[in-house]
C-alpha cells in the first residue's frame, strides 16, 4: 500500500484501491517475510524454507517499498 495523498481515514470512508502494480506482492505476504521468516532464518532450521524466505524478501524489494523498509529486508535476510 501507498498512500498517495495526507489525510484522514475512520471506519467506514471508502479506500479506493488504484492500481495494483505487484498482484502477488500481498500486506499477508509482505507480513509473513518481515515478521515471520527470521525464526526460520535463525534457526538453521528447513534450508528449502530459508531459500524460499530469501526469494520472497527479494520479491518485496521493489523501488515503491519505504527506504525503511528496504533496509530492514536487506538487515535481515542479505547481511
Amino acid at each position: 500500500m501507498q498512500v498517495l495523498s495526507a489525510g484522514e481515514v475512520w471506519a467506514g470512508a471508502d479506500v479506493v484501491l488504484k492500481a495494483r502494480i505487484y498482484p502477488e506482492l500481498t500486506i499477508a505476504f509482505a507480513n509473513r517475510v518481515m515478521h515471520h521468516s527470521k525464526a526460520i532464518l535463525s534457526s538453521g532450521g528447513d534450508q528449502d524454507a530459508a531459500r524460499s524466505d530469501q526469494t520472497g524478501a527479494q520479491s518485496l524489494l521493489v523501488p515503491e517499498l519505504s527506504t525503511s523498509w528496504h533496509a530492514s529486508i536487506r538487515r535481515k535476510f542479505f547481511g
